[in-house]
């Protein structure tokens, strides 16, 4: 005697449809999870570079305020005839004698750098050769007539100075003993994961002249 239709079905397992039907809502739920994987992971990896463009930005100009705040006020020149950037030219205090100060330049940003008695510091924006799109902001110590006395120092190496809506990538104002800085930088963007969009990120810091 043999069995209805129904419990044949049941016993012999699913059908191919079934099966079908099945394999095909798996590849759904699947994709859309993936999907979601995805767009996080890429506002994840965005938010990082955004957090370290803002952090490098801050970084830069606050190492160049706690220069800048005891330079010489009255040798303290800006340059803003640049249209990617302003540069500024500055003498430090290397020593003081009976009251009077040696001004002077050092070879790098930093404490423990060699000096260089009646030199001069030299902050500019350069052309990277390598990404036309973007420039390098950096340091120099020269002589009074200009010329270079040590290996000019990479401060950062994706300066935005190319965006006309924003203006300049590097900016220095002066109002009395108040010096004004403001740097723009720009991340590139991982096509995969932002669409196609850099990131931009600028930090302004203000200082006053200790020696005003």
């Amino acid at each position: 005697m043999g069995l209805p239709a129904a419990r044949r079905r049941s016993t012999a397992g699913h059908t191919l449809i079934e099966i079908v039907i099945t394999s095909g809502v798996f590849a759904v739920i699947s994709t859309g999870l993936f999907s979601l994987m995805r767009d996080a992971g890429g506002v994840f990896h965005s938010a990082l570079r955004a957090s370290a463009a803002r952090r490098h930005c801050s970084e830069v100009t606050t190492s160049l305020a706690s220069e800048i705040c005891g330079a010489n006020p009255a040798d303290l020149a800006i340059d803003t005839s640049h249209t990617e950037g302003d540069r500024l030219l500055l003498q430090l205090p290397l020593s003081v004698t009976n009251g009077v100060v040696e001004w002077g330049g050092t070879t790098v940003l930093g404490r423990n750098a060699a000096t260089q008695a009646n030199a001069f510091v030299s902050y500019r924006l350069v052309t990277d050769p390598a990404r036309p799109n973007l420039w390098c902001l950096v340091r120099r110590l020269v002589a009074a007539g200009g010329g270079a006395l040590a290996p000019e120092q990479l401060l950062v190496d994706h300066v935005d100075a190319v965006d006309a809506q924003r203006g300049k990538g590097f900016t220095v104002a002066r109002s009395g003993d108040l010096v004004t800085l403001t740097l723009r930088v720009r991340e590139s963007a991982d096509d995969a994961n932002t669409g196609g969009s850099d990131i931009v990120r600028s930090h302004q810091i203000t200082v006053k002249l200790r020696n005003q």
